[in-house]
């Protein structure tokens, strides 16, 4: 699901390859709702997504300034179902500083999710941070466990 810059949602593709090229068909747009599930959600600036393999969610990360962070969506429904804040500081005297690049979701058991930064104001060459976030409503959100803690089924 490549994105929308737009804050219109996002964009979902099927690819192939055939003879060693890639080839992408747009399927349809995949909107974004707020917690509501009714009032559509405008993101931007979206630098990566991805998947959990345990409960499905898709873990969104935008930085577009004080309203970025991390976004947890339904991918049945597009509603937003959470949103982690992530400290970083976007801009430095009109130039970016700070940018939320990709995410990658290991070790769901306990909720990792981690998160790459780029600093680009400085000399030379620029610097990358991981940060990582323990989300422990992951199961919650996703409804494989109950508010509890006890899996449910």
């Amino acid at each position: 699901m490549p994105f929308d810059d737009s804050g219109l949602g996002l964009f979902v593709y099927q690819q192939e390859i055939k003879n060693g090229q890639l080839f992408l068909r747009y399927l349809r747009r995949f909107p974004l709702y707020e917690e509501d599930g009714r009032t559509p959600l405008k993101l931007s600036h979206i630098q990566g997504l991805e998947f959990s393999k345990t409960s499905g969610l898709l873990y969104l990360v935008s930085d577009s300034g004080a309203a970025g962070g991390i976004f947890v969506f339904d991918p049945t429904t597009g509603k937003k179902l959470q949103r982690i804040k992530v400290a970083y500081d976007p801009t430095f005297f009109g130039e970016t500083k700070e940018e939320l690049e990709g995410i990658t979701i290991w070790d769901l058991d306990r909720g990792q999710v981690h998160l790459i930064m780029i600093d680009n104001v400085g000399r030379g060459a620029d610097d990358f941070y991981f940060k990582h976030f323990h989300v422990p409503g992951e199961k919650h959100l996703s409804g494989l466990e109950d508010c509890s803690g006890s899996p449910k089924g």
